[in-house]
């Protein structure tokens, strides 16, 4: 560590450079709690608690893939506002976003392709040179390439419309303010894993149902017509949703997302059975998208909770997001619109990643978001982790991550069985919602 450091140096491999020499890499990170920032690292003390993250620049080792030869670089502005509190002095900072890009963009050059005011960034098209000179400027908090942003985790088993148990579910009662419901016949064993301790019992055991929650599924897309989200009056719970990448039709070729909403919020396969789900398409029909496209959805939520917060006050917005997805490496710009999010109020659960490697080198992340690994299956519970999900001290909550069986989108009534942290976040951002729902 560089013995006094009066801001947040922004993640220097992010944008492609060489950390500077006074910066010492850490190979590996004892625990979250082991490193305590003191104000002669960290100025302002509203951050001195997020020592994990300034732990994570300096321990980094990888950076994301990208389409390099597209030129597309993501900016988020105003680094000295947001590290240390400061108020912008520079000459291209600006009042408002429009202003400081139009400021930034004349004085260094490139194409605007996006704004998003809301998150304080825009995707611009660059040269490199273009690029290094705009990220020195004092007003830009990072510069980052347009990374490629993957679904996580993986396909084990399909299974056809054979499994009776989806039919004969059908007309349960659902949506229905009682406590202790009772699933005899869970379809899973990750729903009897949440719901018992040590060995599995047989049963899924529930005291709520997510009612009057919003959950907030950024994925592929989710197959409409699958019986997991209609409720017991034949309405569908599928609600509001937004297109940042692909078509409208992608979820007709790719499950991933409708797998995953199925586990956070099916009637059947899940946790929040009552609750409202919405689609935020930022994964083509392949499963991948860039931060472009992730950073397109967060917009529209974060313009949704600051509208929210400013009508309701003092009161804020109370919804679920889960974040299936993510880089194969570290993005400051991602890991900043998550910390926007979970300020104005949203529960932001996050699938730590299949890569078997440390957490803490992975995006999106956030402190006060929730990371989650992924368990593999046993019937005494002594669960360990599965051989492909990343571990650490960036790891809130380890969850059911292995051969879970949840809804495809091949027909009303199908079934796939998939694995990894993309299934285990689903688990926890299902059970996040008690508190939002009661």
């Amino acid at each position: 560590f560089q013995g006094s450091v009066s801001k947040e140096q922004a993640n220097c491999r992010s944008n492609g450079n060489s950390c500077a020499s006074s910066w010492t890499t850490v190979d590996t990170v004892t625990g979250k709690n082991n490193y305590s920032p003191t104000t002669t690292i960290i100025n302002d003390p509203d951050y001195a608690l997020q020592g994990v993250r300034y732990v994570r620049i300096l321990c980094e080792k990888k950076v994301g893939n990208y389409n390099d030869y597209y030129n597309i670089y993501n900016v988020r502005i105003y680094r000295k506002k947001m590290i240390v509190g400061d108020s912008p002095t520079g000459t291209s900072c600006g009042s408002t976003l429009t202003a400081a890009t139009n400021s930034l963009l004349s004085q260094y050059g490139g194409t605007l392709i996006q704004a998003y005011e809301n998150a304080q960034f825009f995707s611009a098209s660059m040269t490199s040179a273009q690029k290094d000179a705009m990220f020195a400027d004092d007003c830009v908090f990072t510069v980052e390439p347009n990374y490629i942003v993957r679904a996580r985790g993986r396909t084990t088993k399909r299974v056809g419309a054979d499994v009776t148990f989806m039919k004969e579910d059908h007309d349960r009662r659902l949506a229905i303010p009682e406590f202790n419901l009772k699933d005899e016949n869970p379809p899973n064993w990750g729903l009897e894993r949440v719901s018992s301790y040590g060995a599995l019992n047989g049963y899924y055991k529930w005291t709520h149902e997510g009612m009057n929650t919003h959950m907030y599924i950024f994925d592929t897309g989710i197959y409409p017509d699958h019986s997991d989200w209609i409720r017991h009056d034949l309405e569908s719970r599928i609600g509001e949703g937004i297109i940042c990448t692909g078509t409208a039709t992608d979820y007709t070729t790719t499950d991933h997302g409708s797998h995953v909403a199925s586990i956070a919020a099916g009637k059947a396969f899940g946790i929040a059975k009552g609750a409202t789900i919405h689609p935020i398409q930022v994964l083509d029909a392949n499963g991948e998208g860039s931060t472009a496209s992730l950073l397109c959805g967060m917009e529209k939520l974060l313009a949704d909770g600051i509208a929210y917060n400013a009508a309701n006050a003092p009161n804020r917005i109370q919804a679920v997001v889960n974040l299936s997805l993510g880089v194969e490496g570290r993005s400051d710009a991602l890991d900043k619109a998550v910390k926007d999010m979970t300020d104005l109020g949203y529960a932001v659960v996050i699938a730590a990643g299949d890569h078997d490697d440390n957490a803490c080198f992975y995006s999106p992340y956030d402190p006060a978001a929730i990371t989650v690994g992924a368990l593999s299956n046993d019937e005494l519970g002594k669960n360990s982790k599965t051989s492909s999900s990343n571990y650490g001290e960036c790891i809130d909550i380890w969850a059911p991550g292995e051969d879970i069986l949840g809804a495809s989108n091949l027909g009303e009534f199908e079934s796939v069985s998939k694995s990894g942290t993309s299934v285990a976040a689903a688990f926890v951002a299902g059970k996040r919602t008690p508190p939002l729902g009661t």
